[in-house]
């Protein structure tokens, strides 16, 4: 008898640690969404207005047989 109460005890623990943790990664997924849709609202006004030079100095970074 003693057996079968202690492992309902273990049960009931565990059942309340993974509740505990459940609501932990919960809360941790609705931060990282918010930073997400926060990044969202900054990155359409960085992509859509980009600095005239920025399309000339990524083409122009290349290496070529002559630099070596």
């Amino acid at each position: 008898m003693s057996e079968l109460s202690s492992t309902n005890m273990l049960v009931v623990l565990l059942i309340i640690g993974l509740i505990f943790l459940s609501q932990t990664l919960d809360q941790q997924i609705q931060k990282v969404a918010e930073l997400l849709s926060q990044a969202e609202a900054t990155k359409p006004f960085l992509t859509q207005h980009p600095k005239p030079d920025e399309k000339l100095a990524i083409g122009s970074e290349g290496i070529d047989a002559h630099d070596t």
